[in-house]
């Protein structure tokens, strides 16, 4: 959140800081403030609290994510093939960057 303000121009100073995503949504439950969580976190937490979930679609709202593995050649060959298949399909440049 910092640097995306930054990038605004603007300053991001939070007043309350909390770890961990069902502590976010229990002071939001409770109406003190708004948070930013993984999609499938908020609608697990929406189920049971009430909270209110907005889409982000903006560039910087997206999550970038890496694949970690040990070592490839020690994977067994359904390992590797799936690696490969991943990193075939999705380790495209992305135009929206």
């Amino acid at each position: 959140m910092q640097s995306v303000t930054l990038e605004m121009g603007a300053v991001f100073k939070p007043r309350v800081q909390v770890f961990g995503f069902e502590s976010m949504c229990r002071m939001i439950e409770s109406g003190v403030g708004i948070g930013v969580l993984p999609e499938s976190c908020a609608r697990r937490y929406a189920r049971t609290m009430r909270l209110k979930l907005v889409e982000l679609t903006d560039t910087w709202a997206r999550r970038r994510r890496c694949m970690i593995h040990k070592d490839l050649e020690s994977l067994p060959l359904c390992g590797q093939a799936l690696i490969e298949a991943i990193i075939a399909r999705y380790n495209q440049p992305d135009p929206d960057v």
